[in-house]
């Protein structure tokens, strides 16, 4: 009985450690690209979980790994009827904060930014392709920003970190 249970350990122990080798690396990345240069192919993707390890190859440095620690997702909420792009960076922030709305945007959003207690902290029409909100007054922290239409309907909602 020992002996018939000695090697049915051993047998689930090697599937297991077989399992786990031939177990393939999973990546879920929210962004990526491709590109040559000097002849090499270089591909990169933003979101894959890598130690970061560098080195030197032909005197220049290479790193690869996760390169921003603090990025997150700062989507909140997103209409489904949104027809544009609306991006706001740098995330975090720290002096100023831009919003881009993208081609076809309505004539009459405004950005409202909320501190996290619901107290409005600034707010301003966007009336044109790039505009930008002073974030320098205001102390770290987190914040939300609301992208309005003409109705008052929130079209994106993004979490605002700032440094």
């Amino acid at each position: 009985m020992l002996k018939k249970s000695t090697l049915a350990l051993t047998f689930l122990l090697a599937w297991g450690i077989t399992l786990m080798i031939s177990a393939q690396h999973q990546v879920v990345a929210s962004s990526g690209g491709e590109g040559i240069a000097a002849g090499a192919n270089l591909q990169w993707t933003l979101g894959e979980s890598v130690i970061q390890s560098s080195g030197v190859v032909a005197g220049a440095q290479i790193t690869q790994g996760f390169q921003q620690p603090a990025y997150e997702v700062q989507t909140l909420v997103e209409a489904p009827e949104l027809s544009f792009t609306l991006d706001v960076y740098p995330l975090p922030a720290s002096d100023f904060l831009t919003i881009k709305v993208g081609t076809g945007g309505f004539s009459d959003l405004k950005a409202v930014l909320y501190d996290l207690n619901g107290r409005i902290v600034d707010q301003k029409s966007l009336g044109k392709e790039v505009n930008q909100i002073d974030m320098q007054s205001y102390s770290s922290g987190h914040y939300i920003l609301n992208i309005t239409g003409f109705n008052g309907n929130v079209l994106k909602s993004f979490k605002i970190v700032k440094l």
